[in-house]
């Protein structure tokens, strides 16, 4: 790959690039000087005309993630059924939860009866799988209080 200047480097050249350029591109940007923006906006763009569409993506944005890292940050909605991609176009996707998919919400009316505790007990494997999280006690009495804070 010819030199490429890291703060004029178009997204037309960015998307020539292979995955192994782009992370070597990437690491030479200061995302806190604003370096790689431009290119993080339109991968975001694009990222939102392909997911946006889903009913549980409530939010598409960008930012710079813990350690100066531009990501794409997607807001889901726990039980989501949309395959979001761990990278995009070379730039880390990031996963957010806000609310509960209507089929969640559904089926903890219709299946149990409206009974918080009874449905995080049963679904605890598929919030397990969204908040990734290994300590089930402190887990389900956390996913109780969500549950009730978003039906």
């Amino acid at each position: 790959m010819k030199s490429t200047k890291r703060d004029n480097l178009s997204f037309r050249d960015w998307l020539k690039l292979s995955d192994k350029e782009r992370t070597r591109v990437q690491r030479s940007w200061n995302p806190y000087a604003g370096e790689g923006e431009q290119i993080v906006r339109a991968a975001q763009r694009r990222f939102k005309k392909k997911f946006g569409g889903s009913r549980d993506v409530t939010n598409i944005s960008y930012g710079v993630y813990h350690g100066g890292d531009w990501v794409i940050s997607v807001t889901l909605k726990v039980g989501y059924r949309v395959t979001i991609p761990k990278t995009f176009l070379g730039i880390w996707v990031v996963k957010l939860y806000g609310g509960i998919s209507s089929w969640l919400k559904r089926k903890l009316q219709r299946v149990y009866g409206g009974d918080v505790k009874q449905f995080v007990e049963s679904e605890i494997e598929e919030f397990a799988r969204c908040f990734n999280f290994t300590d089930a006690p402190r887990g389900r009495e956390w996913l109780v209080n969500f549950v009730n804070e978003h039906r």
